[in-house]
């Protein structure tokens, strides 16, 4: 099977009917790097986040400037839970999923309610993100 090379891989997801442009963090590096030090995050912009495997997963806002919305998602896209408008520089105890998950997508913080999502939800992504994460 191809697998396209990580400069081709798609840098989109699909929330409440729109098209989001996302920075990837597929590796231990940039999943460690993610929004820290930004001083803005446009309404059409995101990470996305993509883990090797499947746990309970939790976020600091360590070093990071800006509110942030964490979507924490099911393999096929399912919102798990919500952890809405998290204030720059919390460190403990942290946001958290509500269940095993590979997969975070960071929004501005209150995007999630302007687009009026909730836990059952769906984003869209390509399914090769999920083959491509690693350690």
């Amino acid at each position: 099977r191809f697998v396209a090379p990580e400069a081709v891989l798609p840098r989109w997801v699909q929330v409440a009917g729109r098209t989001l442009e996302v920075e990837l963090a597929l590796d231990t590096p940039s999943r460690r790097q993610g929004l820290m030090h930004r001083t803005e995050l446009a309404d059409d912009r995101g990470m996305l986040f993509v883990f090797p495997i499947t746990e309970d997963r939790t976020f600091w806002m360590r070093d990071t400037l800006i509110s942030l919305d964490m979507l924490f998602l099911e393999d096929d896209g399912t919102i798990i839970n919500i952890e809405a408008e998290c204030p720059p520089g919390v460190e403990r105890p942290g946001f958290h999923s509500d269940g095993p998950c590979r997969v975070v997508l960071e929004l501005r913080g209150g995007l999630a309610a302007e687009f009026g999502l909730q836990p059952g939800d769906r984003v869209g992504f390509d399914p090769i993100l999920l083959e491509r994460s690693r350690l």
